[in-house]
């Protein structure tokens, strides 16, 4: 794809967030295998203030809208836009706050425990 990227191999829980907070774009793609359903990654990414490229999979559009996250089906639209979002910085800033914006506001792990206890009342 041409991008420029640093492997830090396994990192620690507790720098996770400093990691991404000094990416443009938080890339988050499952395995194959897992054809429903999304993992913890595009809360992590938009948590940091940095702008997520997450893999369309059924539910994401439940927890973010596109300005607020960018999804993609292929990888060709991945670098599509991921080069469409490097090319704009005004775009890529909107789609960081956006989505660090919805994430802090519904989706931190007090808002969870705080639907998790309102269900069981």
């Amino acid at each position: 794809w041409g991008v420029e990227a640093t492997p830090f191999g396994m990192v620690d829980y507790t720098r996770m967030a400093e990691l991404y907070s000094r990416a443009n774009i938080g890339l988050n793609v499952m395995r194959w295998q897992d054809d429903i359903g999304l993992n913890i990654k595009p809360a992590e990414i938009t948590a940091s203030g940095t702008a997520c490229l997450c893999a369309y999979r059924a539910g994401l559009d439940e927890l973010w809208t596109e300005s607020e996250i960018a999804s993609f089906h292929s990888p060709a639209e991945a670098a599509e836009r991921a080069r469409m979002l490097l090319s704009d910085p005004s775009a890529l800033e909107s789609l960081a706050s956006a989505g660090q914006d919805r994430t802090l506001r519904d989706h931190t792990w007090a808002k969870k425990a705080e639907s998790i206890i309102e269900a069981v009342r």
